[in-house]
């Protein structure tokens, strides 16, 4: 690279780094914005010690931990709450940039968007779950595993394998699916240590296995509990590209529909990638006669799938979807950046401008679908719950005056109890009763909270005291 292009690559990146401050920027105003959500209020009922839920799915272990800490330091407020995925994205944007900063131009940008700038991905970086841990700290597993396989030495190459484990098993904790990408990194990372040491290979790959095996066996059969008390239940049943890859596209799409079923073509441009990366990788191999991280990347990839395929064909478990199978974005976005990066000398000059001016033409359209989903009022998975301390709020001003006078009954349904308890508990609301999780009994609620399905025959007394279009909803007033 002369030095004009490294002058311009310096600028590329320093703007990459200023467009992913301002992202950080991004995910805390959402943070402190959005209303709590249904499953980030079971997440604050265990924290808070009054559920039962610990033993359900619903537990992140590293999140619950770490909201804990956040609550007994910072309170009970959304933005406390949601610190420790904030912090996450802080290092989940440090480390996809290290990761980056080799790459040319344009794989650097097109690796910077598939990263972070796919707004379903990125919401969960303001949310109280555990998915933004696991997110940033699988790809801390990544980044020290490319740092060992750049250096030499068992020393060295041990030390940073075993940190990109420890990175691994955390990110397990945060969400217990994320252990389909540890056992593919570990599998690498066998492979990592067999090609970068020369001595003490098998000793080094034992010690590897044993530290991992151990806290892989006893988070298998904690896995295996949930599935034996019926609590691995979402998921799909069809098939990886229905289920896995469909469900992606269509959280990534964010309810934009652009006006054209866009869903079937977003899929065939990622197969018709994978395919030209892999042929292109192939054929470097092939001239070169080594092996490169780009093709660790496939294999970890290539292993994630098959052990999804594998666990339904074998255990029954259903398919990755949605949030479950979110640690699928950044490993085929490292793929590909690092592979068409990788690839791309060795094409001729007219191939190598087309995929550069198709690359650049993704680029912009994320970009654009970024820009046109951004918002500070709801989530794309629990959108439902986008006013609830507008709902709140209102119920409060209506009952000042009554409220002295004893207890106010308010009615909702399963999906809505836990994020309006979550605001009735913070706020302090004693006067505010909401009897249980499918409270619509029209016989002694004051209130009612529901969506428009809810509405029975026996609500006729009720009136309609405000709509919500963000999420869909109705507040009843007797």
């Amino acid at each position: 690279m002369d030095g004009v292009g490294e002058r311009a690559h310096r600028s590329i990146f320093l703007l990459l780094v200023l467009i992913g401050t301002l992202l950080l920027a991004y995910a805390f105003a959402r943070a402190y914005t959005l209303s709590f959500t249904h499953d980030e209020s079971i997440s604050y009922a265990i924290v808070a010690e009054h559920s039962t839920a610990k033993s359900t799915a619903n537990h992140h272990p590293l999140n619950t931990r770490l909201m804990t800490w956040s609550y007994r330091s910072f309170g009970s407020r959304e933005w406390a709450l949601r610190l420790p995925n904030i912090v996450a994205f802080f290092l989940y944007l440090g480390f996809g940039l290290w990761l980056l900063r080799e790459l040319a131009w344009p794989w650097m940008v097109f690796g910077f968007v598939l990263l972070f700038l796919n707004p379903f991905l990125l919401e969960f970086f303001s949310l109280a779950r555990g998915y933004g841990l696991a997110l940033s700290l699988s790809l801390g597993a990544v980044v020290f595993l490319r740092a060992a396989w750049r250096c030499s030495g068992v020393l060295r190459v041990m030390t940073l394998l075993l940190l990109s484990s420890l990175c691994a098993s955390l990110a397990d904790l945060g969400n217990y699916v994320w252990l389909n990408v540890h056992l593919p990194l570990l599998a690498v990372s066998l492979v990592v240590l067999t090609l970068r040491t020369a001595r003490f290979r098998i000793p080094a790959a034992l010690f590897l296995l044993g530290a991992n095996g151990w806290f892989i066996h006893n988070l298998v059969r904690r896995i295996w509990s949930l599935k034996d008390a019926g609590e691995l239940y979402f998921g799909g049943h069809d098939g990886f590209v229905k289920d896995t890859v469909g469900s992606l596209i269509e959280s990534s799409l964010y309810g934009y529909a652009y006006g054209f079923d866009l869903p079937p073509i977003i899929l065939d441009a990622i197969v018709a990638g994978l395919i030209v990366a892999v042929l292109s990788l192939a054929y470097v191999a092939w001239r070169e006669r080594r092996l490169s991280f780009s093709l660790l990347l496939l294999l970890v990839l290539a292993q994630a799938v098959a052990i999804s395929v594998l666990e339904r064909q074998i255990l029954g478990v259903l398919y990755p979807i949605h949030r479950t199978a979110l640690y699928y974005v950044p490993l085929l976005a490292l793929f590909l950046a690092y592979a068409f990066n990788e690839s791309a000398p060795y094409l001729a000059r007219t191939e190598r401008m087309a995929g550069q001016g198709i690359v650049c033409l993704m680029v912009l359209a994320i970009g654009v679908h970024f820009v046109r989903t951004a918002n500070l009022r709801y989530t794309f998975s629990w959108r439902y719950d986008a006013e609830t301390r507008q709902v709140i709020s209102e119920i409060e001003k209506r009952f000042t005056d009554t409220r002295a006078g004893g207890q106010i009954n308010l009615g909702t349904n399963w999906q809505l109890w836990d994020a309006m308890n979550y605001y009735r508990t913070t706020l302090h609301y004693d006067w505010l009763n909401i009897p249980d999780r499918d409270g619509l009994n029209a016989a002694i609620n004051n209130v009612i909270y529901c969506f428009p399905s809810d509405l029975k025959d026996d609500l006729t007394a009720y009136t309609v005291l405000h709509a919500y279009p963000e999420s869909g909803t109705l507040l009843l007033l007797h």
